[in-house]
């Protein structure tokens, strides 16, 4: 699995997959999380129990629930980030595949250093990158092996010259 590429000064990071039984299982869960309440909330209605607030609630938590299980499933399916350096100004961006975060964009820098943060246990040597442009911090998710993440400071050293 390629961690990274670099393509006219955009980083896209690519975040590790999980495998298909999780992934499976998360998709599912999501699913529940919005059919049974709407499930319950027919049936209720079938066997003439009045409608109630509670209802509406019940609906609204569990779909907040799927959502973030589902995105965290999309994250684990396609995820990516997308990091755009120009002259003076980078943009973020959280790709999920089906839908994306909005774009974060950091104007007016006048320097930008990139530090590798270690992450997790440190038998697993992996880390993250983090990018400091003047007061503004950008914390990437995808855990990249620490010798690949050494090597893309190196490159982004070379290709991002702002100071």
């Amino acid at each position: 699995m390629k961690h990274y590429s670099i393509k006219d000064k955009t980083l896209i990071m690519n975040v590790k997959k999980a495998p298909i039984l999780i992934k499976c299982a998360m998709f599912l869960l999501s699913a529940l999380f919005f059919i049974m309440p709407i499930t319950g909330v027919i049936i209720s209605i079938k066997n003439r129990e009045e409608f109630h607030i509670g209802y509406i609630f019940m609906i609204g938590a569990f779909g907040l629930m799927g959502f973030y299980v589902l995105r965290v499933a999309l994250w684990n399916t396609y995820g990516v980030e997308k990091v755009h350096f120009q002259e003076s100004r980078i943009s973020y961006e959280a790709d999920y595949g089906w839908f994306k975060d909005k774009v974060k964009t950091y104007d007016d820098l006048t320097k930008i250093t990139f530090i590798i943060d270690s992450i997790g246990y440190k038998e697993d040597m992996m880390g993250i990158l983090i990018i400091e442009a003047d007061n503004s911090v950008i914390e990437c998710a995808t855990k990249i092996p620490m010798e690949i993440l050494e090597n893309l400071k190196k490159e982004l050293d070379v290709i991002v010259k702002i100071e």
